[in-house]
């Protein structure tokens, strides 16, 4: 019986009352589960699983012969009750939970990229302002971890080429940053996301860094397609 924490990242409607969940793993990366049941009256207790990036704990027993897990248990861990009483927070982790789900495909465990995201999930749950950026900062520290991240030597050129990842003097790439554009990715690479961080940009200053960081990951991460959600967070600090 193998028995690990998991972040819920995508959840799929299977038949009338199951469901499959897409779960990145604290000790096997990327699992998939389908949970029978569900939305039977005895199973409340994992209405919780809905949320992007719910936590839980999976018991379950490895099935050489199949990608789908029949859990034998889960127990919804509640660290985030403040993310999921915002609805401003839980549209921003839909976006990066779809983010997630598209980008992350490891199966094996990656005890650092999972700390990472608790870390982050704790924080964000934490702050009760001035975290309009998070999703941001989220993005960029993830491409880390997927050993995407942008090259940061010669940050003083004027441009930065998006497929090379890296900046240029002059404006001979295909994929490239105006000056204007690679000045706000200079200071989003410069930010940080912590208990006493403010925000650093506008909202039209976030959409342009949003729409930059999806293209990035566009080319950078193999299948990877534009979310679903992207014009939703793009909306979501305009009212």
């Amino acid at each position: 019986m193998e028995k690990t924490k998991g972040f819920v990242i995508k959840t799929i409607k299977y038949g009338d009352s199951s469901v499959i969940l897409k779960v990145y793993t604290a000790a096997f990366g990327i699992r998939t589960f389908l949970q029978k049941g569900y939305f039977n009256p005895n199973k409340r207790q994992l209405r919780s699983l809905q949320f992007p990036f719910a936590m839980a704990e999976f018991s379950f027993k490895q099935n050489k012969k199949s990608d789908l897990i029949l859990p034998t248990q889960i127990i919804p861990v509640h660290s985030y009750s403040n993310i999921f009483m915002h609805p401003i927070k839980i549209m921003m982790l839909q976006f990066l939970a779809e983010i997630s789900y598209l980008a992350i495909k490891e199966e094996e465990d990656n005890p650092k990229l999972f700390d990472f995201i608790e870390k982050h999930l704790h924080l964000f749950n934490e702050k009760t302002n001035q975290f309009a950026d998070f999703h941001l900062i989220f993005l960029l520290r993830l491409t880390e971890f997927l050993g995407i991240s942008p090259n940061i030597s010669n940050r003083y050129h004027p441009y930065f080429d998006i497929q090379e990842g890296s900046f240029i003097p002059d404006t001979n790439a295909t994929f490239l940053l105006n000056e204007y554009e690679t000045s706000l990715w200079k200071r989003l690479l410069t930010s940080t996301f912590h208990a006493e961080s403010k925000n650093q940009f506008n909202q039209i200053e976030r959409n342009i860094l949003t729409d930059i960081m999806i293209n990035y990951y566009k080319l950078h991460v193999p299948g990877f397609r534009e979310p679903n959600s992207l014009e939703i967070i793009k909306e979501v600090f305009n009212s």
